[in-house]
């Protein structure tokens, strides 16, 4: 926790770029369904509260090469910029651009991170999935006089969105360019058993 400003060098993530407030260049995000095709592409994101977390469950399973956890953070909030385009139910056309801002409430994020060895018994990750469960409000700007209404619908809509496993997908998706990276780096010339050490020191 005490490192999450300044990065975690000691496990190799890189002190230049803090965990908490993460920076993150650019994210795209979609959301289908009935009467709903939305793409945004997200950029100059800072996101803060990531230290706040509560692990609730680590359970490492070197039989199985996976790590399971279950982790939940009080609130997160997105600051950066967006490009939205697509159309929303009863709204045709939605097009803005602009700053937005998306505050998440009682986040709860649970997955597992698999991984195989490589011939010098270092691990390897191989995938990563990550189910998200919040209480969700997004505030973007740039929609014009439909401002208002395009966020009270895209609001509205986020307790389906979070349910729908296409677009658990696409977020994480979005999730693992910002964790996987960090997690190769945590990993980085480590046996299993040192995987598991290092994250019983930690």
């Amino acid at each position: 926790r005490r490192n999450f400003p300044c990065g975690w060098p000691d496990v190799g993530i890189d002190g230049v770029r803090p965990v908490d407030p993460l920076h993150v260049d650019a994210l795209v995000i979609e959301a289908g369904g009935v009467g709903t095709n939305l793409r945004s592409e997200l950029y100059n994101l800072v996101i803060r509260g990531l230290r706040n977390f509560v692990i609730e469950d680590l359970t490492f399973n070197d039989a199985n090469r996976s790590l399971r956890y279950v982790y939940t953070v009080q609130r997160l909030d997105l600051v950066g910029r967006h490009d939205t385009r697509g159309s929303m139910l009863l709204i045709p056309v939605v097009n803005g651009a602009g700053p937005m801002t998306v505050a998440m409430e009682n986040s709860r994020f649970s997955g597992t991170i698999f991984w195989s060895t490589n011939a010098l018994g270092h691990v390897i990750i191989t995938g990563q999935n990550t189910w998200v469960d919040s209480v969700v409000n997004v505030r973007m700007e740039g929609f014009g006089l439909m401002t208002n209404t395009i966020n009270s619908a895209i609001n509205s809509a986020i307790p389906d969105y979070l349910a729908d496993p296409v677009f658990q997908q696409e977020l994480n998706d979005a999730i693992n360019l910002v964790m996987i990276p960090a997690i190769e780096s945590f990993v980085y010339l480590k046996t299993p058993q040192d995987v598991s050490d290092s994250l019983a020191h930690h």
